[in-house]
């Protein structure tokens, strides 16, 4: 999430952010050490590819669905909580409502899921969208 999350953030408008090179940057900054003996390496998720099929079909959801919710919706509860307007967004429901299933003890659980979702997405196809939408949330939360 680091190296994704260092993208501009946009909690409030005209908030200085980092730096669109602060991507990169981060990036690099977070590399894996191997130990020599090993014979299975570490790889990238940018050197993942699927061919046809059920996985590929999956991903293209998963990705789709990263691209396009309203993540406002997830920091709705946080700006709730800590009396913020949350600009009339609904909380996702289930668990991360306001009175959710388990009476609210979740709440803000699902939006760790789906930063690792879009860290991934980043990673895995470089999109923009993924690290802007990182800094939209993280933004928000800081």
């Amino acid at each position: 999430v680091s190296a994704a999350a260092a993208g501009r953030a946009t909690a409030a408008p005209g908030a200085p952010g980092p730096s669109t090179s602060a991507v990169g940057a981060a990036a690099t900054a977070f590399t894996t050490v191997v130990p020599s003996a090993w014979t299975v390496r570490p790889f990238g998720l940018e050197e993942v590819t699927l061919g046809p099929g059920v996985f590929a079909d999956k991903r293209r959801l998963m990705l789709d669905h990263a691209r396009g919710y309203d993540v406002h919706r997830l920091l709705q509860v946080f700006r709730a909580n800590a009396g913020l307007s949350t600009g009339g967004a609904v909380a996702p429901g289930g668990w991360e409502g306001l009175d959710g299933e388990a009476n609210g003890n979740l709440r803000g659980h699902y939006t760790g899921h789906f930063l690792t979702m879009l860290a991934q997405a980043y990673r895995s196809t470089g999109e923009r969208v993924f690290a802007d939408r990182i800094g939209t949330v993280v933004g928000a939360l800081a």
